[in-house]
This record gives C-alpha cells, sequence and structure tokens, in this order.
C-alpha cells in the first residue's frame, strides 16, 4: 500500500479542505504527498430523516445527495492537488438507532452533542477504518470545535490510531470556531500540546478559497456566497497569521510541516 507524507482524516466532504486547504496546498507545492480521507460519504437512505431532508432542501440536493458532494470534493481535491479517499460511512443525519429505526440526531442541537449511546456500529467501523488507513509520516484529524458528533468520533478515532507513534496533529475546524467560539475544547486534553501557525503565501491562501468554493451545495449554508466566504477565511488568516493546528507534548512530536 502506498505511503503518503500527510493523511488529512476529514469528518464530512468539506471539512478538512475547509480548515486546512492553504496547508493542504503548500504542501502538496512543496513536493509532499498528500491524501484526504473522508469519513462520511455514504449515500443518503432512501428515507432521510426530517433533518436530513431539511440540509438537502437548504443546500439544493436531490437524492440521494452525495453523489453530488462526493463530485464537489473530488474539484476541490484538483484545485489543491491532494489525492482522495472516501471511507464510505454515513453521516450522523443519515444514522438511525439500530432496534427503533429512530432517527440518532434528529435535530441541530442533537449533532452538537455528545454521540449518542446507540452510535456504537458507526464507532467501531470509524476505527476500524482509521486503522486500516495507508501509512503515513503525519495524520491530521479535527478539534472539534463545535462539538459536532461526527468531529468528535474521528478525533477520537484519529487519537487512537496514533496512540503509540505521536504522529498526530489536530486542525481547527473552521468555520466553526467563528460560529461557535465558547463550544467544544479550543485546546487538546492533556498537557503539552503546542499550538503551530502554518503560514500562507499568497498562492496557497487563493487556492484554498477556491477549492472551498468548489463545494457549491455548502458555501451558500455555510457562508451565504463565495465572496463572503472568501473574506472570512482571508480576515481569519490575517488575524491568526496562518492556519492554527495543535503538536502533540515534545516526547511524541510530529515530524515538522
Amino acid at each position: 500500500m502506498r505511503r503518503f507524507d500527510r493523511i488529512y482524516l476529514s469528518p464530512h466532504l468539506d471539512d478538512a479542505v475547509f480548515s486546512c486547504g492553504g496547508r493542504i496546498r503548500r504542501e502538496v507545492d512543496n513536493g509532499l504527498t498528500v491524501l484526504v480521507a473522508t469519513v462520511a460519504t455514504a449515500d443518503a437512505p432512501a428515507a432521510p430523516s426530517p433533518l436530513a431532508e431539511r440540509f438537502h432542501h437548504r443546500a439544493g440536493l436531490a437524492p440521494p445527495a452525495t453523489p453530488e458532494r462526493r463530485a464537489e470534493d473530488r474539484a476541490a481535491a484538483a484545485e489543491l492537488g491532494a489525492e482522495l479517499l472516501h471511507l464510505g460511512l454515513a453521516d450522523a443525519v443519515y444514522r438511525h438507532h439500530p432496534r427503533s429505526g429512530a432517527p440518532l440526531y434528529p435535530s441541530l442541537a442533537s449533532l452538537l452533542r455528545r454521540p449518542h449511546p446507540a452510535d456504537t456500529a458507526f464507532d467501531a467501523a470509524l476505527t476500524e477504518a482509521v486503522a486500516a488507513l495507508p501509512e503515513r509520516g503525519l495524520l491530521l484529524a479535527p478539534l472539534a470545535i463545535g462539538g459536532h458528533v461526527d468531529h468528535r468520533l474521528t478525533r477520537r478515532a484519529a487519537e487512537a490510531a496514533a496512540a503509540e507513534s505521536g504522529r498526530l496533529e489536530l486542525w481547527e475546524d473552521f468555520p466553526y470556531l467563528l460560529r461557535w467560539p465558547g463550544r467544544g475544547r479550543r485546546r487538546p486534553r492533556g498537557a503539552g500540546w503546542r499550538p503551530y501557525l502554518a503560514t500562507l503565501p499568497p498562492a496557497a491562501l487563493a487556492a484554498r478559497c477556491r477549492a472551498m468554493a468548489a463545494y457549491g451545495s455548502q458555501v451558500p449554508l455555510m457562508f451565504g456566497d463565495a465572496g463572503r466566504m472568501r473574506r472570512l477565511v482571508e480576515r481569519t488568516v490575517e488575524r491568526t497569521g496562518g492556519e492554527r493546528y495543535w503538536r502533540p507534548p515534545p516526547t511524541t512530536a510530529a515530524p515538522e510541516a
């Protein structure tokens, strides 16, 4: 199996590009091999929950919704020069209780809480899928700012996969860090984690914005329009100095990016 210098573990079909697109492009430009592995890429069920239907309607997505989103993901990755791996698991809004058949996450509020106790099959499948990812120099996963259940579970699986090697960094979820600044952890658990800023050359920042714009179904939902999206990205990068990541304690430090 091919080895990658970097694997970005993305909960959904946009998260890694929205949060890390500039660094991904910078790394590709510097000759590194980059894979974006996205967790929730399965088609919507034939009878989606009311919450899922509402999301589809607002995004202008026709059933089964996800093929269009996967196509957007391919266009975004092409803009950045990254490779893609779709893990084929179901989005939280598509998951149901194994006995009652009721949606596990019927509301936006339920998506931003701890995982449902009956969500064990997804958790196990995700842990197995992450453990089976190709060999890499560094794994990058969401910090889970905002508390979205899929982000929490993705981070947990990444931490388990990197427990021995320590080759893990956590990225700050955009635009969650703007919308819910007080929700979710703003820094990793445990002592010794260090923030790191990936500075972005103008070309990398521009490529990130172009790649984000490829998610035509999501940009209106998340930002209103592409112009406002670009202004928010540029303002955030200017304010912070780049894209912020968190590195583990020095005893298990990840390689320099």
